[in-house]
């Protein structure tokens, strides 16, 4: 009851093996020995972390004049909108969703949506890069509709790892993991707020691992001085919060 072996030998070639519980998606450990005459390489399935994320495309001349008024008044004389103002909206609008259980963005979120769409360095946000953030929620608002099976509101790590693939994101179980610990409440679900941030922060993370990655080998060699940076980085912004997709 406790323990199932089997001993074959087998001819040389490549397989694949598929543990599996008794319950669909209920996590379980196994042990898997192999005894072969010359070295033999295995490979987690999924082992590989790539995004390839919702990058909407926006000019000036594809917003239309009802989203200019509600920016104009977000934005006011300044014409850019701030972390705060982003803050006020998200949360007005998830006042008005039955179908999404959040308790609320926090700043910190919302200034990490500014710093990923923030192109001009100006860290508030102006009409086409709010309009594309605006995109990117709604895209990501769709995503965990489609992905809460139950309706509850809410993912469990299942719908979640569904989410992610439906987002773009194919990440390793290590990863994947680390998702769940770190965004998932004392009941083991992840609310809409939530999600959003994994997503801006899965997106910042990769976009920073591109620009590291000049040589497009999949992985990067830091300095230590240029460690420090990236520490320095995270700390003000809690950008690496997760682990990174490089080596």
């Amino acid at each position: 009851m406790r323990e199932v072996s089997k001993r074959m030998k087998l001819p040389v070639g490549d397989y694949l093996v598929v543990p599996s519980t008794f319950e669909p998606f209920k996590p379980g450990d196994f042990c898997l020995r192999i005894f072969s005459e010359k070295a033999a390489k295995s490979l987690e399935i999924g082992d590989v972390a790539k995004a390839d994320p919702y990058e909407p495309k926006v000019s000036d001349k594809d917003i239309n004049n009802d989203f200019k008024n509600i920016f104009q008044k977000l934005a006011g004389d300044k014409g850019e909108v701030t972390g705060k103002d982003i803050q006020a909206i998200l949360n007005r609008l998830l006042s008005k969703r039955t179908d999404l259980k959040s308790t609320g963005f926090t700043l910190g979120t919302c200034r990490e949506m500014v710093s990923l769409m923030d192109m001009d360095g100006t860290g508030t946000l102006n009409l086409v890069e709010f309009k594309t953030l605006w995109m990117k929620i709604q895209k990501y608002m769709e995503i965990f509709v489609k992905a809460d099976d139950d309706k509850s509101g809410t993912m469990d790590a299942h719908e979640m790892r569904a989410a992610l693939q439906d987002a773009g994101f194919s990440l390793n179980n290590t990863i994947q993991h680390s998702i769940a610990h770190r965004y998932a409440s004392s009941d083991l679900t992840i609310n809409f707020d939530s999600f959003i941030s994994c997503m801006i922060r899965l997106e910042t993370l990769f976009k920073m691992f591109t620009l590291l990655d000049k040589e497009s080998r999949g992985r990067i060699e830091l300095s230590l001085p240029e460690l420090h940076g990236l520490r320095e980085t995270s700390k003000k912004s809690t950008y690496l919060s997760l682990p990174t997709p490089w080596t």
